[in-house]
């Protein structure tokens, strides 16, 4: 499916009860994700932190400078990664 993260984290919100710490290891450069979709899944992110559930994201395999970031290239910027 194309809806892997609001798919995923609808699903732990129905559950009952979910469990207390997750690490998402993968991602999307946000600039290449809709604010819609952005702003569904943060809603729902909203929703497990208040039944205290806590998601920890890493910066992706390039860290804050993404893809553009590796050699031979110039760009020197950061890049949000989502979530």
């Amino acid at each position: 499916s194309d809806d892997i993260f609001l798919g995923w984290i609808t699903d732990v919100v129905s559950m009952r009860d979910p469990p207390l710490v997750f690490s998402i290891s993968y991602g999307s450069p946000e600039d290449s994700v809709p604010p819609s979709y952005m702003a569904a899944f943060n809603i729902e992110a909203m929703k497990l932190s208040v039944r205290g559930v806590t998601l920890l994201t890493a910066s992706g395999d390039d860290g804050a400078m993404g893809h553009d970031g590796r050699p031979p290239s110039s760009k020197c910027r950061n890049v949000a990664d989502f979530p």
